[in-house]
């Protein structure tokens, strides 16, 4: 199987991102490459999904191996584990981040989520400053108002599907 891959490490903000130019028995393809925070961005290709994290070093051949299973047979599925810290996870069908939820609920009730931002504020305040960090803290803590139970409020009308589905989340 001959891959090609642009460099992952050097991943910038972009829209779209352009990483396997040649695959073995797929057509050329663009993946689509969307940022998830500042930490991890979620990869699409046809019907597969992929959660991967930035700043580290990727292995090739942690690519090669979910392509060579997604090329040789569709139905077998096999999983390997890779470490968080330099790997990819698939994504759940029909889910999204939890981050990305928050945003919309957050942008639909006027509220702005910066988390660029607000780790910015903490990771420039040095660790050993207790006072400020706290200060800090209570000062993002004024601007974010908890609404994940809207969430809730607007998935589930009824009630009694409200309190199965929250009762399930909790657990």
């Amino acid at each position: 199987m001959k891959t090609s891959f642009d460099n992952v490490n050097s991943i910038k903000e972009v829209d779209f991102l352009k990483i396997i130019k040649n695959i073995e028995n797929v057509e050329y393809s663009e993946w689509i490459c969307n940022f998830v925070g500042d930490i991890f961005e979620k990869f699409q290709w046809k019907d597969l999904e992929l959660l991967a994290r930035r700043k580290h070093d990727f292995a090739e051949n942690c690519f090669i191996n979910v392509f060579r299973v997604l090329l040789d047979n569709k139905e077998k599925h096999m999983f390997s584990i890779v470490k968080l810290r330099s790997g990819i996870l698939e994504w759940c069908e029909e889910t999204i981040p939890f981050g990305e939820c928050l945003k919309k609920t957050y942008e639909k009730f006027g509220q702005k989520l910066s988390l660029t931002e607000h780790r910015r504020l903490f990771s420039d305040t040095p660790k050993e400053n207790v006072k400020k960090r706290l200060l800090i803290y209570n000062k993002v803590c004024d601007k974010v108002k908890p609404i994940f139970q809207n969430f809730f409020f607007e998935k589930f009308p009824v009630p009694g599907i409200w309190f199965e589905r929250r009762l399930s989340y909790i657990h």
